[in-house]
């Protein structure tokens, strides 16, 4: 919860500081900041919080048992899904070379 409540400021101030060094540094975070936000952060956060309905609808259901399963669960798609989010990552240089 911190995390996401301070993920804001840490971009503002990244990108203030990126400004005041240079037109390149701040051309570079921002291409940077929207390659992981829209390839890594987003999708993963979405397929992270998905879980929480479930663990909810348990949770209500006073199933202890089905709460640790749909986490444990989660745990191993992201530990399956991380890999291919991170893939394009890789290469991202070449990808954006041939873009232009």
């Amino acid at each position: 919860m911190l995390g996401m409540l301070f993920h804001p400021t840490y971009l503002i101030v990244n990108a203030a500081t990126c400004g005041r060094i240079s037109d390149t540094a701040l051309a570079g975070f921002g291409l940077g900041s929207l390659t992981l936000g829209i390839m890594l952060i987003s999708i993963g956060t979405c397929f992270s919080f998905t879980v929480s309905t479930l663990i909810a609808m348990a949770s209500g259901a006073k199933d202890k048992r089905m709460c640790r399963v749909y986490l444990n669960r989660q745990y191993y798609l992201n530990t399956l899904a991380f890999p291919i989010l991170v893939l394009p990552l890789i290469f991202i240089r070449q990808i954006y070379t041939l873009i232009g």
